[in-house]
């Protein structure tokens, strides 16, 4: 964090991101199921090149939405086939270093309490 305060906000977390040279073109636009089963959408990051698209805004959802109302719709362009095959195998997760696949909620709590004892 850095202290951060001609907005008056406080501190912002800062995370090392990405070279703009390899920020990816993508878009998602999030649904939420509403009560007679229809999905709204909720918004949409326009395509655009990201080097993190986040899945959220600020106040427009619950504080703990249930998962299955939602729907992401998301569209990536990678830069080449080899960076789309990995991505395609499934979700990987890099933590301290180290790569790690298929990866489900479960595992990736147990490897995060190993790692970190959380």
């Amino acid at each position: 964090n850095r202290p951060h305060s001609e907005d008056g906000v406080g501190e912002w977390a800062m995370y090392s991101c990405a070279p703009k040279e390899d920020w990816l073109p993508m878009e998602m636009t999030l649904y939420h199921q509403d009560i007679n089963g229809n999905y709204v959408r909720e918004f949409t990051r326009e395509y655009d090149k990201y080097w993190w698209c986040t899945g959220f805004k600020n106040g427009h959802l619950r504080q703990e939405e249930p998962a299955d109302e939602l729907r992401l719709e998301a569209r990536i362009t990678f830069k080449g086939q080899l960076c789309s095959q990995q991505c395609s195998k499934g979700p990987v997760v890099i933590i301290d270093g180290e790569m790690y696949t298929d990866v489900n909620k479960t595992k990736l709590m147990e490897i995060l309490n190993t790692k970190f004892g959380l």
